[in-house]
């Protein structure tokens, strides 16, 4: 397996690693508010979002996960953390920095989809908590996907 890629088996490795790409994209929309004053308001509400998503999820798990349900329930996601940890440098062009933003949303989108349906029979509150973030990654994208619109 590459380096970059990142087996998750069980439902607290599934949760460590939200909370790791909700960090990352967090850390990733806020320099981009800070270096794209017009886009500031849409980035910085992402960036508002991410700890909701990532706090719903955590309610969701710690109120349903008993240390038996751990041990006899896993995941099999194998995820390429190179599409979730995308970098941006004080320079890049409005519209490379919204197709990045557009990329990131895909990826996180792929990852919380397939997290919901492995999570759907013995986690449904988790599961549920992600078919949410899943509605509000796709509206981000299509959001951004209108600004991109605009931009070309």
């Amino acid at each position: 397996m590459s380096n970059d890629l990142i087996r998750l088996n069980t439902s607290a490795s599934l949760i460590s690693f939200v909370s790791k790409i909700e960090e990352k994209s967090t850390a990733f929309y806020s320099q981009l508010a800070l270096q794209h004053e017009v886009y500031a308001l849409l980035f910085s509400s992402f960036v508002k979002e991410n700890s909701v998503f990532d706090r719903n999820i955590k309610r969701a798990y710690y109120n349903v996960v008993s240390d038996a349900l751990e041990t006899g329930f896993c995941f099999d996601i194998t995820v390429d953390e190179r599409l979730i940890a995308p970098s941006t440098s004080p320079d890049i062009p409005s519209g490379v920095a919204l197709q990045r933003c557009i990329e990131l949303e895909d990826s996180m989108t792929v990852f919380y989809i397939e997290a919901a349906r492995q999570s759907k029979v013995l986690l449904s509150d988790v599961s549920r908590a992600m078919d949410r973030v899943v509605r509000s990654r796709q509206e981000r994208k299509r959001k951004l996907q209108q600004v991109m619109d605009t931009v070309e």
